[in-house]
């Protein structure tokens, strides 16, 4: 395939991005003021190179030339996510830009969120008696209730007080 010159000039610097980034992986794991050093010698920002290292450990060179259609960028953009690796197959599948890999590690990271809050003992004692008090008719009187039906409200309240100090204390949970 023949390459125009903007494609040309392109790849060369995605190649010298993954050069720099296999250098400064190499130098993180040679000690610890080997990336300093290589920062120097390149001209680069230390932070820069630490970010690019990170980068070429998640993703070698074997799986990086499994899914050769993608930019360094892209891989950037997973590094770090949950599935980062099926996430840089589909996106070289689907042919996503670095900024829809962006918005696919944010939704992963988002359904993780709920995921851990949906696991929270708090919330699962508030479902538990919200479903229990599903039997019930909203607007009931106390005396309708019955002790059972009053037990349950009683839990349910102190929960919610429970979750609005854990909250505004900036505790974790204790339950």
């Amino acid at each position: 395939m023949n390459k125009n010159p903007q494609q040309a000039t392109s790849a060369a610097a995605a190649a010298e991005r993954w050069r720099r980034a296999d250098l400064a992986r190499d130098a993180q794991a040679a000690g610890p003021h080997e990336l300093s050093k290589l920062a120097a010698e390149l001209g680069m920002p230390t932070t820069t190179l630490r970010r690019y290292a990170r980068v070429a450990r998640e993703f070698p060179e074997a799986v990086r030339s499994r899914v050769g259609t993608l930019t360094f960028s892209h891989f950037e953009a997973a590094t770090g996510a949950e599935g980062a690796l099926s996430l840089v197959q589909r996106a070289a599948t689907e042919r996503w830009s670095v900024q829809r890999v962006r918005a696919e590690c944010r939704t992963v990271s988002a359904n993780q969120a709920r995921t851990a809050a949906s696991n929270d003992p708090i919330d699962e004692a508030l479902r538990y008696i919200e479903s229990i008090q599903g039997r019930h008719r909203p607007g009931i009187s106390a005396q309708e209730l019955g002790r059972d039906g009053l037990i349950v409200e009683l839990a349910r309240v102190a929960l919610i007080i429970l979750r609005a100090e854990t909250i505004s204390s900036g505790k974790p949970d204790v339950a």
